[in-house]
């Protein structure tokens, strides 16, 4: 085994300006392969993470209020109005609203309360920082995502002050910045369709003239923690009811929303959505497809002329005693190293493009999918590896393969 090792080791290194070509070649596949993929992942990344409760019995709502209102039987500012006005209510996901005041200063902070499976679910593009998800969670301290463009004026790493319902004191620290013009769970409802989980996203930018003066971003579950009052906003409301619930129990709570807001059922979203996701993968099909030729294509090609390069040495490897399995052996071997050079070349692509911001704006990034389909992608390239040797000299007499190429 160590022999055919280093036989192998001796093939790339008298074939080393080759190889390195072919290297080069499957680290551009790689590459190619992880845009493709990024692609048609953003085509489902506003749908993927609401999937699960889409699938559920309920509906999407939208709570309108005003302070005319606060008096009304009907209004309904908290959760907890609604779970307790309608037994048949299961789970709400929200996106709430609430003001952080910045203590011993005449300014507040417009911040939106996501619930965890919203803030676990979506992450918008950051101009700076982290999202919620990955900032680290410190005990006496708030971590707020803000808006890259703010009237407050914050920017990732600082630190205030700020006071809640009971006068207590806590630590609020802004951990990153939303790309000005990134795509955000809506927090307005006037302009906002219900029926299709992609209208609920919108580009937000800082707009002085029309009021936007950017916002922050907090999660539910640390609101919670310290004790922070927080209200529905008129934002969209996600309300899932029990199995048992019967589907007049779900229009009575749907008529019910209707009297503070409006909502579509939960089933007629989802279907649409649905539809939408199918049209937009169905646009992207030749993409695909075309891809996968060439990568197939691009596998072979590159196996059979790494096989007929290789010819003569297999031939000598024979007529000194190896067989042609242990010839296979090399080749796949020598495809190995290969593979993992051009595995290091296209990680190192990905890193400086990151890095250097080339890819801040696109939604090329590498996740779990991506990386399965490079596996993918590697593991077709060491199969040719082991068919085309065998396909080109498997009945092939050596002592014609050392003529041929005298």
């Amino acid at each position: 085994m160590i022999t055919y090792i280093r036989f192998a080791l001796l093939e790339l290194k008298k074939n080393s300006r080759f190889n390195l070509i072919i290297a080069f070649e499957i680290a551009i596949l790689l590459v190619v392969v992880v845009v493709t993929v990024s692609s048609v992942l953003s085509q489902l990344r506003y749908y993927l993470p609401m999937k699960d409760i889409l699938d559920s019995k309920g509906c999407v709502a939208q709570i309108v209020y005003s302070s005319s209102r606060y008096d009304e039987e009907d209004a309904i500012y908290y959760e907890e109005d609604i779970k307790n006005k309608y037994p048949c209510v299961d789970n709400i996901v929200s996106m709430s609203h609430t003001t952080l005041s910045v203590a011993d200063a005449e300014k507040y902070v417009n911040a939106y309360v996501y619930d965890d499976m919203l803030v676990e679910g979506y992450k918008p593009i950051m101009k700076n920082g982290k999202w919620l998800t990955e900032a680290k969670q410190e005990d006496g301290v708030l971590n707020v995502v803000v808006t890259e463009l703010n009237d407050f004026g914050f920017k990732t790493g600082d630190e205030y002050q700020i006071q809640s319902d009971d006068g207590s004191i806590i630590t609020a620290r802004v951990v990153g910045e939303i790309l000005d013009g990134a795509a955000v769970l809506s927090r307005y409802g006037k302009d906002l369709e219900l029926t299709e989980i992609d209208s609920y996203f919108a580009a937000y930018y800082y707009d002085e003239d029309k009021g936007d003066l950017g916002f922050g971003i907090v999660s539910e579950s640390e609101m919670d923690k310290y004790g922070l009052d927080y209200t529905l906003s008129t934002g969209v409301s996600f309300i899932t009811v029990k199995d048992s619930s019967t589907d007049e129990e779900l229009q009575t709570l749907m008529d019910g929303i209707n009297n503070s807001g409006r909502c579509v059922e939960m089933s007629t979203v989802n279907s649409n959505s649905i539809r939408t996701v199918k049209k937009s993968l169905l646009f992207m099909a030749p993409i695909m497809i075309g891809v996968l030729l060439f990568v197939v294509i691009t596998n072979i090609c590159l196996s059979s002329i790494n096989a007929k390069k290789q010819l003569r040495s297999y031939g000598v490897y024979y007529i000194c005693g190896s067989r042609w399995k242990q010839c296979v052996f090399i080749s796949v071997f020598s495809s190995i190293v290969t593979a993992a050079i051009a595995a290091v070349l296209a990680a190192l692509a990905l890193f400086i493009g990151d890095k250097s911001g080339l890819l801040k704006n696109t939604v090329i990034e590498f996740g779990s999918w991506q990386l399965l389909a490079c596996l993918a992608v590697v593991v077709l390239y060491l199969i040719t590896a082991i068919i085309m040797p065998l396909a080109i000299i498997g009945r092939t007499n050596p002592r014609e393969i050392l003529k041929n190429n005298e």
